[in-house]
């Protein structure tokens, strides 16, 4: 009876631990055991997705200045001075005036022989009578109405093409200023202002000119070359008083000028 008590007290403990043995098994397989290396189970598909952020999906992006447009510098008008009247007129003796040459001259340009010549007076008038004056005594007239007048100096432009179609473009201010091109057109300057009246001269040479000359008539007289110009001069006179009248190369920029055109006739 005893020995069958005993039998029965190891069967159960052998039973009990055959049971702690399975369980021990059972939470083994569940715990961990059929997971990879990155703690995932193996046999199934690791959904989890980590949505980008909206900074990762867009690509770093420097900041875009707003454009702005350079200001550009309004020049400052330069304030009247001096004379700031200016005109080319024409000496019609036989009718005793000064007439303005309003856009162009015609006239038949002869080889050797003079084509024109064109007078600088601060008017704009149509007409300007002789009335018995002597010319200076008439440019005097119309030059000193002008405050600073003293300051001021007349210059002349001379412009033309060739038939090569080379252009020659000169500034003038002293005689000396029209020999590079004289074999085409001579032209001559003078001062009419300080002659002694009613007494004949002659045009201005480069030995002559002070800080006194004025440059107040110009003649145009054909060259030896003169067939080889073309049919159009353009003469500009223009009123001057410092270095700001004229840019690097020379150029008149100046407020005050008159422009007139000098025609070929020959051959039409």
């Amino acid at each position: 009876m005893e020995m069958n008590n005993l039998n029965k007290r190891i069967f159960k403990k052998i039973r009990r631990a055959a049971l702690l043995a399975a369980l021990s098994l059972l939470m083994l397989t569940g715990c961990g055991a059929d997971k990879d290396d990155n703690g995932n189970k193996q046999g199934v598909e690791n959904t989890t997705t980590v949505e980008p952020s909206a900074e990762a999906l867009s690509p770093t992006q420097t900041p875009t200045p707003e454009p702005t447009s350079t200001p550009v510098p309004t020049p400052t008008p330069r304030p009247a001075y001096g004379v700031t009247e200016l005109s080319l007129y024409k000496n019609y003796r036989d009718e005793g005036a000064r007439k303005l040459v309003e856009g162009s001259f015609e006239s038949e340009w002869v080889k050797g022989q003079d084509i024109s010549s064109f007078e600088a007076i601060a008017s704009t008038e149509q007409t300007i009578s002789t009335g018995g004056r002597y010319f200076q005594d008439l440019w005097r007239s119309y030059w000193t109405g002008f405050e600073n007048h003293e300051d001021c100096k007349i210059g002349y432009h001379v412009s033309f093409d060739l038939k090569t179609g080379e252009n020659i473009s000169k500034t003038i201010l002293v005689p000396a200023d029209v020999e590079g091109y004289k074999n085409y057109i001579e032209n001559y300057l003078y001062d009419d202002i300080n002659q002694v009246p009613g007494q004949w001269y002659s045009h201005l040479l480069d030995s002559e000119v002070d800080e006194e000359t004025v440059v107040s008539s110009i003649k145009f007289t054909a060259g030896q070359d003169i067939d080889q110009v073309g049919d159009t001069i353009t003469l500009t006179a223009f009123v001057y008083y410092s270095d700001e009248d004229f840019d690097s190369e020379g150029n008149y920029i100046g407020d005050v000028s008159y422009t007139i055109t000098i025609k070929n006739t020959a051959g039409q």
